[in-house]
């Protein structure tokens, strides 16, 4: 059997998005709980429950993935990342800093 181990910059960069996606999952759900969102969210299709029962869940993940080292769940936390990252990346365009039309 192949021994294979992500070294050098390669784990630095994998690292890094983690760490990013993970931070940005944290703000996203604080961000989406806070009672000053909840008139953005009747102006979006989507409920603000998508959001944060995505992101918690991302973030008991990567928690479950550190502490208890299960490769299974790290696996998912390594390969979902790039997916997360677009998410709250339209959480951010959406909700955050959604785009104000000319009426306004």
């Amino acid at each position: 059997m192949h021994d294979y181990k992500l070294v050098g910059p390669v784990f630095w960069v994998a690292s890094g998005l983690i760490v990013i996606v993970f931070a940005l999952a944290i703000f996203g759900v604080i961000d989406a709980l806070r009672p000053k969102r909840t008139e953005r969210f009747i102006e979006i299709a989507e409920s603000r429950w998508v959001y944060v029962v995505v992101f918690a869940a991302w973030v008991v993940a990567c928690i479950v993935a550190q502490v208890f080292r299960i490769s299974a769940v790290a696996m998912i936390v390594s390969l979902g990342s790039p997916v997360m990252l677009a998410l709250e990346l339209v959480y951010l365009l959406r909700v955050v800093f959604p785009k104000r039309t000319l009426e306004e």
